[in-house]
């Protein structure tokens, strides 16, 4: 743990979610400025995820009992949360200390090895084909420069071989990468100039031999100058990506239909506002969130994009996936009235599934963490998200003074607020701005906005 334990600020709305905008690495597969996610894995239908900037709170009965684990050992300062698919009950997660994983539901963290001394990482990504497969973006400062590399896992995460898959060139740096669902050869990145006196624009940067030789592309042409992130492979046809591009005084999704070669604008957020969150449902149909500090607005597409209708919410959308035919999206749980919120009519109307007053207290370890997490559970406690008990009660797997996987609760691993079903995803592929698992073997991820900033909470982190 950490000397100091984590900070948590009460603060007006702005403010929270102005810092979190300006957080340029608190996002997700470098697609949106969030540090939360929800996980619901499919093969597991009972168990759900909760990722946040002051742990993680989960259920394994279905949404039932929810119990809360607080950041602390390797995973303190965690952020861009990803689920390995299939069985593994793997969770991993960026951090000061690297890319960081826990097996057991967080009751503990460890540390990748296998990166150079001194280096950061700064994005990961998990082949939502392959577990095993894990990617991260790292930077190292040598000589006063600065390179970044795609370095890669063949084992979870566990260890990361320590030559890079890829080196940018010189003043470049890398914004994202993620890997095709239906084409696991497949590997996009973006990059963009590290300085505006670099030169030059964001560029695609595409494998088609899982990593063995690169091709990339200045796409400046169709973007203009900022940063360009990736937000989706489409879940079939892996030459459809979606992108996020983001200028000094615009917010756009982007699309290109081949391979990165060139792009489109096809939604532009409105005039003060920010993209927050994306979905493609199977049927071609289009999700695409937008908001501020005060507001957020749902958009839809049923004609494949050519136009966007304004669905009638007031609600900061952070996340939108979807099962069984019922979209689930992630509010701010504070302004909004849900933390996830589910609609069974494609977006018209929404109702509450998780609200923070539904967490029953501290997730139960084999060595107990309520010692460990009582500092940060007075701190999320005086920020009025958390009841008193809470702070003082274990809360296990299969409920109050339950234990956890493979000790007595459920054994699963990790799961999102989807419902008492596993999320499928399809059609998806990545839209969760987070995680681009989808099928049904893989996982769907939400990813709760920045405005979930709005909680009124605001941890200081070391560099942001």
């Amino acid at each position: 743990m950490m000397p100091n334990p984590r900070t948590l600020v009460v603060c007006s709305v702005m403010a929270s979610f102005a810092t979190l905008l300006s957080a340029s690495q608190a996002r997700a597969n470098g697609a949106f400025p969030a540090p939360f996610k929800v996980f619901a894995p499919a093969s597991r239908p009972n168990e759900m995820v909760v990722t946040t900037n002051f742990g993680l709170i989960d259920s394994y009965d279905a949404g039932k009992t929810w119990s809360w684990t607080c950041e602390h050992g390797a995973g303190d300062f965690g952020y861009l949360y990803q689920q390995a698919p299939g069985t593994s009950r793997r969770i991993l997660a960026v951090a000061p200390a690297g890319v960081v994983y826990t097996d057991d539901r967080a009751c503990t963290w460890s540390t990748a090895g296998g990166f150079a001394a001194g280096s950061t990482v700064t994005d990961s990504f998990v082949d939502p084909s392959d577990g095993a497969r894990v990617f991260a973006l790292a930077s190292r400062t040598d000589a006063g420069t600065k390179a970044y590399g795609l370095f890669v896992s063949s084992n979870g995460g566990t260890t990361f071989d320590s030559k890079a898959l890829y080196t940018a060139p010189a003043n470049t740096t890398l914004d994202g990468v993620e890997v095709a669902l239906s084409n696991p050869r497949r590997l996009y990145l973006t990059s963009s100039p590290a300085s505006v006196g670099a030169g030059g624009g964001p560029s695609v940067i595409r494998s088609d031999d899982g990593g063995a030789t690169f091709t990339s592309v200045d796409v400046s042409a169709s973007t203009g100058v900022g940063t360009l992130r990736i937000v989706a492979i489409h879940p079939t046809n892996p030459d459809t990506v979606y992108f996020r591009f983001s200028g000094n005084s615009d917010d756009r999704l982007m699309i290109s239909t081949d391979k990165g070669a060139t792009l489109k604008t096809i939604f532009t957020a409105p005039a003060g506002l920010s993209l927050s969150a994306f979905h493609r449902r199977p049927s071609g149909t289009l999700f695409v969130a937008a908001m501020d500090a005060i507001s957020g607005t749902l958009f839809r597409s049923t004609d494949g994009g050519a136009t966007f209708d304004p669905l009638p919410h007031l609600l900061h959308v952070g996340s939108i996936v979807e099962r069984d035919g019922v979209l689930y999206v992630l509010g701010d749980g504070v302004s909004d009235p849900f933390v996830v919120g589910l609609s069974r009519d494609e977006g018209t109307t929404f109702e509450p599934f998780l609200n923070y007053s539904d967490i029953k207290g501290v997730k139960s370890c084999p060595q107990s963490l309520l010692t460990t997490c009582h500092p940060n559970c007075e701190n999320v406690l005086n920020a009025a998200l958390f009841e008193p008990k809470i702070c003082e009660t274990e809360v296990g797997g299969g409920g109050v003074g339950g234990s956890v996987g493979g000790v007595g609760g459920s054994s699963g691993r990790d799961a999102g607020n989807s419902g008492p079903k596993g999320s499928t995803g399809a059609g998806c592929g990545g839209c969760t701005f987070g995680s681009s698992q989808s099928g049904d073997n893989a996982l769907s991820a939400l990813l709760i906005s920045a405005a979930a900033g709005a909680f009124g909470l605001r941890r200081k982190r070391a560099g942001r």
